[in-house]
């Protein structure tokens, strides 16, 4: 992480005050993934809860693209890998109308929401996964995973 502090710290400008910000996030969530791998779990979901509740403080600057995966998706990862499937399902949610439309946060959310046992929720973030899938995602393990949970029960599609 010397790196990214190097980088944050490059420019003085005020024009940069907002890309040191998300350095500083960023950093933040390198430091809750490395936590993770250390065996540090509850360090891990505190830093990555912290680094995606200041990321949606700051919000998006209005002439630079969306983030490739934003931090909020984090914390619903270890979630997942810490068996909390019911707290990645939040996690995942609370990101997908910040951030509409995420294949990744979709597939989450129906992930967690299936683990978790929340059969009212589960199909509609399947469905939603599948949808975006068509728009040439089709061949990802997710869409088969989606696939298989909603043929494994017809009730599941035809709720729709």
């Amino acid at each position: 992480m010397p790196k990214m502090k190097e980088l944050r710290d490059a420019s003085s400008h005020p024009g940069a005050a907002f890309f040191r910000r998300q350095i500083e996030m960023q950093a933040l969530a390198v430091a809750g993934w490395i936590a993770w791998a250390e065996d540090r779990h509850e360090e891990a979901l505190a830093l990555l809860c912290y680094a995606a509740d200041e990321e949606d403080a700051l919000g998006k600057h209005p002439v630079s693209p969306g983030a490739i995966v934003p931090i909020r998706e984090l914390p619903g990862d270890l979630y997942l890998e810490a068996d909390r499937p019911a707290e990645a399902l939040a996690a995942f949610e609370r990101s997908l109308p910040l951030n509409p439309g995420r294949y990744r946060a979709t597939a989450g959310a129906a992930r967690a929401a299936e683990r978790a046992g929340r059969t009212e929720i589960a199909p509609d973030h399947y469905r939603k996964l599948l949808d975006l899938a068509r728009d040439g995602e089709g061949q990802r393990p997710e869409t088969a995973q989606a696939k298989a949970f909603l043929e494994a029960e017809p009730s599941r599609v035809t709720s729709r």
